[in-house]
């Protein structure tokens, strides 16, 4: 009985060191009727200064792929300052499709960021988007 209670507490403080550790990657997906007047926003958390993440981009088509699609990527830093840049994905498939957006990003403030796209070709409706975020080990 004694071994037993000694490996349940056992148990029981690895699960809570293990829920200290921050997440090495998170994964967030918007379906297009969540988006606000077609824009999917991603708050990202708080994400390290000092650390280096890489960023993926996936999608779903509702009724066709969609062949290099115009998306208006807008970052949000944690002082209200904004980046935007258009990228062109090779294509975003009835069955899902994921690229790498941006790899060994470092963020120039620590805190809460945000991260919105638009899709603006408007040829064909979207099932939704996501994006992965990955802390890397800062190499390209």
């Amino acid at each position: 009985m004694r071994s037993r209670l000694t490996a349940f507490l056992l148990m029981l403080s690895l699960l809570g060191l293990a829920s200290c550790t921050p997440a090495q990657e998170q994964s967030l997906f918007v379906r297009s009727e969540n988006a606000r007047d077609g824009v999917y926003v991603f708050p990202l958390g708080a994400l390290d200064s000092l650390s280096s993440y890489d960023i993926s981009i996936y999608g779903r088509a509702a009724r066709k792929a969609l062949k290099e699609p115009e998306l208006r990527v807008m970052w949000l830093s944690p002082d209200g300052q904004t980046f935007t840049e258009t990228v062109y994905p090779p294509k975003i498939g009835l069955e899902g499709s994921r690229f790498e957006y941006r790899s060994g990003v470092s963020p120039a403030r620590s805190g809460q960021w945000s991260l919105s796209i638009r899709e603006c070709s408007g040829a064909e409706p979207l099932t939704g988007l996501g994006i992965i975020i990955k802390k890397s080990d800062g190499t390209r």
